[in-house]
């Protein structure tokens, strides 16, 4: 029998499909495990996307690639002991840098696939821990967290290198964020004996590393910068691993771009190994390491329990809905729906 409210039954039909639309555009992003990346036995110490779907992550003797968001991954073999830290210019070329290599940098041409020793003048260090790179051009490099504190550069892709020593205002360096090809950070540690007399260090150089500002000096000794987060130019975080118990966990922030750094503390008493930082905004924001994975929502004036990861040492953010994070495995923040695949032809053909 034809309804008599044919009319009425189609616009409820269309407010419940108008809702149910709504309702799956408003979900928020969230962190979870990629079910087909790979798993460490401790963890992956970096992961690097170039775009929503391209992107690379490495364990010892292997990179992996992936093209659909890390739906899938491939692996490679590398002649590498350690893959310390990952980054690529182009979807061709990238590098690896390593902290238990007598190489300390590794260099690619073909996405991953190959791999080759970089030779870098001196002074070399003994290895690399953060990379960054600027446009397709400009790459930074710098370490080792144990010492030779050194920044390499390339302003040409790569094809050339060039060392500068940081001896004379750090003990060992571990991560570095440029902004630009000329301004940008580098953090670790400064002091003279292993360990016990460490504090954080934050350098700032607006002349591609000639000369270095100094714009963070810690109080508490055993203690040393990790990883930078920038989520925009003017606010900042850098997370601080410490090996004294008595240490407050604590991070480090900065809101006038850098000029000026406090601490926010995590926990008053004791401290957990703070590794991996990153915010997605100016306020919200994740803390993890070997302890305990904390997040904010406020800049840091509270932190709570997150669950959804271990032993996180890297994040990476390529806006405000999309995050990828290494540490067991590979993390990923995200809204619900999935990225579609696609095959790597289609990706040369966009990147050539």
């Amino acid at each position: 029998m034809r309804s008599r409210y044919p009319t009425t039954r189609l616009l409820l039909g269309a407010v419940l499909l108008v809702e149910i639309h709504v309702g799956q555009s408003a979900a928020e992003p969230a962190w979870h495990a990629l079910s087909r990346a790979p798993v460490a036995d401790y963890r992956l110490d970096d992961v690097w996307f170039l775009d929503e779907r391209m992107g690379w992550t490495g364990l010892p003797g292997h990179v992996y690639r992936t093209v659909d968001g890390g739906s899938t991954w491939q692996a490679f073999a590398a002649p590498v002991r350690g893959v310390r830290c990952i980054a690529f210019a182009t979807a061709a070329n990238g590098w690896i840098g390593s902290v238990v290599d007598s190489i300390a940098l590794w260099a690619t041409s073909d996405s991953g696939a190959t791999w080759w020793s970089v030779d870098l003048p001196a002074p070399k260090p003994r290895g690399l821990c953060g990379l960054s790179v600027v446009g397709t051009s400009v790459v930074y490099g710098c370490g080792a967290w144990y010492g030779t504190p050194t920044l390499v550069k390339s302003l040409d892709g790569g094809s050339s290198w060039k060392s500068i020593d940081l001896s004379s205002v750090a003990t060992g360096l571990v991560d570095c964020h440029f902004f630009s090809p000329d301004s940008g950070f580098v953090v670790g540690s400064v002091g003279t004996a292993w360990v016990t007399d460490w504090r954080e260090v934050i350098l700032f150089t607006a002349d591609g590393g000639e000369t270095w500002e100094t714009r963070y000096t810690g109080k508490h000794l055993e203690s040393w910068c990790w990883k930078i987060s920038f989520p925009s130019r003017r606010v900042g975080y850098v997370s601080v691993e410490s090996a004294n118990p008595q240490t407050p966990t604590h991070c480090l922030k900065t809101e006038d771009g850098g000029r000026t750094w406090n601490e926010v503390r995590l926990s008053e008493t004791g401290s957990f190994f703070m590794q991996g930082i990153g915010f997605v905004t100016e306020q919200q924001g994740w803390a993890g390491g070997t302890g305990a994975l904390q997040w904010t929502s406020d800049g840091g004036l509270i932190w709570e329990d997150a669950a959804w990861g271990t032993r996180i040492n890297r994040f990476r953010f390529l806006g405000p809905k999309l995050g990828y994070a290494a540490g067991r495995t590979i993390y990923k923040f995200s809204d619900p729906d999935a990225v579609q695949p696609l095959s790597f032809t289609g990706i040369k053909r966009k990147w050539r």
